[in-house]
């Protein structure tokens, strides 16, 4: 179902200006039909973002980007260490660090930076809808804890 506010704020967020993004929910609006399908509003926008502001439709179009990483995580956490590396981080992937509860933790990435340190573990969904349960993030967060603990 076409929301307005949805498509405006969706443009908007992903780099188009106001008027753009009022521009691209108005086209969509007047080509909009009852059981218009989320897939082909999304491809119009897509199309329209890439005719005027090309860096803009890259953005839109992160989440199945993604995707075309492929079933495994590795080349996420290779991608995630990318980050890191491009905003300057010493990065480190698939690292063992020692906690005080637990001898030995596997991370997917260190990232160092003057003082300051990122331990990170990666949760990479491919399927559209699937998601990470709030029982990962705890026990990820206990480790976290453990390992900063650690003498």
């Amino acid at each position: 179902m076409f929301s307005f506010r949805k498509v405006y704020e969706s443009a908007k967020r992903v780099g188009a200006s106001p008027t753009l993004a009022k521009e691209i929910a108005e086209t969509i609006k007047r080509e909009a039909f009852p059981g218009i399908k989320t897939s082909f509003i999304y491809k119009t926008v897509k199309k329209l973002l890439s005719k005027k502001v090309p860096k803009s439709a890259l953005r839109f179009s992160l989440k199945s980007g993604m995707r075309k990483l492929g079933p495994a995580g590795f080349a996420f956490e290779k991608y995630i260490g990318e980050i890191f590396k491009r905003l300057g981080y010493r990065v480190k992937i698939n690292q063992y660090l020692p906690g005080r509860c637990i001898r030995s933790y596997e991370i997917d990435f260190v990232a160092e930076k003057d003082k300051l340190i990122y331990i990170g573990e990666c949760k990479y969904r491919n399927l559209s809808g699937d998601r990470v349960h709030s029982m990962d993030v705890l026990a990820n967060y206990a480790r976290f804890l453990d390992i900063s603990k650690r003498p």
